[in-house]
């Protein structure tokens, strides 16, 4: 290439001619600099003032759909397992949990107390499990806003409380209510557990 030919587009920079040889040195284009990762998502702080009021509304909404007609059928095979458990004395409770349930054998004690106390009706029965279903409501709020933000986590706790089968369950003497509010609560403490450096 002579020292009047331009070099040809897309080869580089412009051409630099050296003066005393006659050359034409071409420039290759600088590598692209790759972009800065983006900073992680910082996690979402403490509620305070108004962000406490949709997971107490929410939570508040799912105990009501739970609580409503919650005495009105009476218990079924499941129910009557659990309140035939529950009102055992120490011994036979002891017994049966050796034996079998051992599986069920927290929800039961739990029962056993919590009947020593309120009574031994179809309602007091499956009162827990409507409170339990109520704190899933609001712990889902906050599980939403963890993932997302305090707006998603709202409209997943209204589905919750509109879900037929989280009434269902959250009027059942037994403890599928508990299981649920177990699982979110271990998933929001997973997300903490994550959130920590090291």
């Amino acid at each position: 290439m002579s020292a009047g030919e331009r070099a040809p587009l897309g080869t580089g920079q412009p051409a630099e001619e050296d003066e005393g040889l006659g050359i034409v040195v071409l420039t290759p284009e600088p590598e692209p600099v790759p972009n800065a990762p983006a900073a992680p998502a910082r996690p979402a702080g403490p509620l305070r003032g108004r962000g406490l009021l949709p997971p107490v509304l929410v939570g508040l909404l799912v105990l009501a759909a739970c609580l409503w007609g919650i005495g009105r059928r009476p218990l079924d095979h499941d129910e009557y397992a659990t309140w035939w458990a529950a009102t055992l004395p120490h011994a036979g409770l002891a017994r049966l949990l050796h034996h079998t349930d051992a599986l069920l054998a927290p929800y039961y004690v739990f029962e056993h107390g919590w009947i020593a106390v309120v009574g031994d009706s179809a309602t007091a029965l499956r009162l827990p499990s409507a409170l339990a279903m109520g704190a899933t409501g609001a712990l889902t709020v906050l599980l939403g806003r963890r993932l997302f933000d305090l707006r998603t986590g709202t409209v997943a706790g209204v589905l919750l409380a509109l879900t037929p089968t989280v009434a269902r369950y959250g009027q059942e003497a037994r403890p599928y209510a508990f299981a649920a509010l177990f699982a979110v609560a271990a998933t929001l403490a997973l997300l903490r557990a994550l959130d920590r450096p090291g």
